[in-house]
């Protein structure tokens, strides 16, 4: 559920925007939302002034803090029955669990083995991970205070028109919002719910004008990641059978299979994939369709892994040809979803799709955090330490910030290669001109 300074209104995302006003259904009076009346004040404290969306567990409203000088905050209030109140009370748990953590960390130095001194400094900011000010409860409903937040990755996307960032934006967003993942890792959870739309900055965005369009950034590199309303303890034997928004859902998951902390990994490679592009990884809303998409992007599913599935019995054993070690298709598959199968290219060749076939080390990170086998997936701490995460900007700040991005690159790659193909090999300059291109665009 967005915490944002605008509604969260995303490609998966559930939420629905309008004006406020009191929803007078039945329906929804009886699914226990909380139904504001004009000008109401929650917990005496906090003034209703819009709807920022809502989702499976309540409905967050922008509020005017009436003890704190009308601060904007936003609070989530949670559903009035007894097992949307006790998921709320379970994040209220996880929430304050977080902060103590952070707290601690201020004082103490945060010494997990995730990037020390990054980390020493985000401890001040509760590690990345969505702040709870404070809880109420109002009318019976569980209301949990946050602060008001910027907008979502998903909300920055749309409003660059679904163009990806360039590779160093997308690294130092990518390095924030895991810094969150990984604090709440080594607190014992999994998040289970890694999207876009989970994803906010902290501040505003800005704009700033590039040649004949408007790029929309975060102020800064650091995002909060928020909604752990889903979060389960890793020492929880007692799973739940469903997890994940599906474009993010991991193949162990459709399998069968027990997951952990390398479920949340998965989730954040198909997150870095959209931020550097700008399009969903897994375009799908079949379960067999995404296993066959996997299998297109990162090539036959592993003998151990098969192995697994004999043990749990996979629901969707039908659809797996053991002799070939392949997925079929479903034979009732609608024109759109084959395209969007037939679209996706293998790991390499779909990165160079958008201009950074040349670059190993994001495509590497990328392969180790989508494996099929979830045990050879890195954790948190070895994506940190990957070379992708060492590398220095090829832009400067400067650049950075003017919005160059993937669409940029991929149009320049596309070009030069065009180019560079058209040369005949055997003209005295072509060496040199192939040198210049390795040198300026990176391209072999």
């Amino acid at each position: 559920m967005a915490l944002s300074s605008r509604p969260n209104t995303g490609r998966r995302s559930s939420a629905r925007s309008g004006a406020l006003g009191p929803d007078t259904s039945t329906q929804n009076l009886e699914e226990g939302h909380i139904n504001p009346g004009p000008n109401e004040v929650l917990g005496g404290r906090y003034a209703i002034f819009a709807r920022l969306g809502h989702g499976t567990f309540g409905r967050v409203y922008a509020c005017y803090d009436k003890s704190r000088d009308d601060t904007e905050v936003a609070v989530k209030v949670i559903r009035a029955i007894d097992r949307y109140t006790a998921a709320g009370k379970a994040e209220e748990a996880v929430l304050n669990k977080i902060k103590q953590a952070a707290k601690k960390a201020q004082h103490a130095g945060y010494s997990s083995n995730l990037m020390n001194s990054y980390y020493a400094k985000l401890c001040w900011n509760n590690c990345n991970l969505a702040y709870l000010e404070r809880s109420f409860q109002h009318n019976n409903h569980v209301c949990l205070v946050f602060p008001k937040y910027g907008i979502s990755l998903l909300d920055l996307l749309k409003a660059n028109n679904f163009r990806g960032f360039n590779i160093d934006w997308t690294r130092e967003l990518s390095r924030s919002f895991m810094v969150g993942v990984g604090f709440l890792h080594d607190l014992g959870y999994i998040h289970t719910d890694i999207k876009l739309e989970n994803i906010l900055s902290r501040e505003k965005p800005r704009a700033t004008r590039v040649r004949d369009r408007i790029f929309v950034h975060p102020s800064g590199a650091e995002l909060v990641l928020i909604d752990l309303g889903s979060s389960v303890r890793l020492s929880d034997h007692r799973r739940p059978s469903l997890v994940c928004t599906r474009q993010y859902r991991p193949p162990e998951a459709y399998l069968g299979l027990p997951f952990d902390q390398t479920l949340d990994i998965w989730s954040c490679g198909c997150v870095i994939f959209e931020i550097l592009t700008g399009r969903t990884l897994f375009r799908t809303h079949n379960s067999v369709v995404h296993l066959c998409m996997m299998e297109r992007l990162l090539g036959p599913m592993p003998d151990a892994v098969i192995e697994q599935m004999d043990i749990y019995n996979s629901k969707y054993q039908e659809f797996f040809c053991r002799a070939k070690k392949s997925w079929s298709l479903p034979t009732d598959l609608d024109p759109q979803e084959r395209r969007h199968y037939e679209e996706l290219l293998p790991l390499e060749r779909e990165i160079d799709k958008y201009g950074y076939g040349y670059h190993t080390s994001l495509i590497h990170l990328l392969r180790v955090m989508l494996s099929w086998d979830a045990r050879k997936r890195f954790s948190v701490p070895e994506c940190m330490a990957h070379p992708f995460f060492e590398e220095e900007p090829r832009e400067s700040k400067q650049t950075q910030t003017s919005g160059r991005n993937a669409v940029d690159d991929q149009n320049i790659g596309t070009l030069v290669r065009d180019l560079l193909s058209a040369v005949d090999r055997s003209h005295p300059r072509y060496n040199d001109l192939k040198s210049a291109v390795d040198i300026v665009f990176g391209i072999n």
